[in-house]
């Protein structure tokens, strides 16, 4: 049966219809729609109207309610209304000047809490001294050697490099900050000891055999220490530190 067409305003006068089916087929296939045009999009599988310019899927929206607004590149123009819950995501990496001036990358999302805008983090990244992500904790070695700049240092990292007491390795930047000498005997000609420190004025302890804190002559030099005791002094610790 041939469809009949219409050409004037069908006026039902509130009475329901029954049974109809929206026209099936894909918006883009639709050529010259109208304002308020209703279709089922069966590429999508979606109810659809034509706003006069795009179309468009009615959603129901509820106070606070997080709104999927689309994808917007970092420097993109702040939009023209924005409501609470609107969420924008981020293709490109940089600072989102017009989303509240964070700096963000793709895969990022923008959140509007009704008063600013609120950066979530959607992706994973490492993290640097221009850019916020996840950080991994530096070996002791690795702290010790200085070399990882994307690492940060825990305390044990931090008591390892100070308490280094290794020979300087070809790659290592930081040079040794204490070194530890037992077994030493400590006369009135003098003992002289080497260190790696790299001040003229390192501080300098010394313990007996039995443990007790001792004070002698000390004489420091430039990477040296002499140390001078009246007694004979076996068996002794000697801590050199920065």
């Amino acid at each position: 049966m041939a469809a009949k067409k219409y050409f004037a305003n069908l006026d039902l006068n509130q009475n329901q219809i029954k049974n109809a089916v929206l026209e099936t087929v894909t918006s883009a296939s639709v050529v010259g729609p109208s304002s308020g045009q209703i279709i089922f999009d069966t590429g999508v599988s979606i109810l659809k109207y034509y706003d006069g310019t795009t179309w468009q899927s009615p959603v129901t929206r509820l106070e606070g309610q997080m709104v999927y607004k689309g994808a917007v590149a970092h420097n993109a123009s702040a939009p023209g209304t924005v409501a609470s819950g609107d969420l924008y995501a981020f293709t490109s990496s940089g600072e989102a000047t017009n989303f509240g001036g964070s700096i963000v990358e793709s895969g990022d999302y923008a959140l509007y809490n009704g008063d600013s805008w609120m950066i979530i983090q959607g992706n994973t990244i490492d993290s640097s001294t221009t850019a916020a992500g996840i950080v991994q904790l530096a070996t002791e070695e690795e702290t010790i050697d200085a070399v990882n700049t994307l690492k940060a240092v825990s305390p044990a990292g931090l008591t390892a490099w100070a308490d280094d007491t290794d020979t300087l390795a070809a790659n290592r930047k930081q040079i040794a900050r204490k070194r530890v000498y037992t077994g030493q005997t400590i006369t009135s000609a003098g003992l002289t000891l080497t260190h790696a420190i790299g001040k003229n004025n390192p501080s300098v302890s010394v313990y007996s055999s039995a443990g007790a804190k001792v004070t002698l002559e000390v004489t420091k030099g430039n990477g040296t220490v002499v140390l001078t005791s009246n007694t004979s002094l076996s068996g002794a610790t000697v801590v050199i530190s920065a």
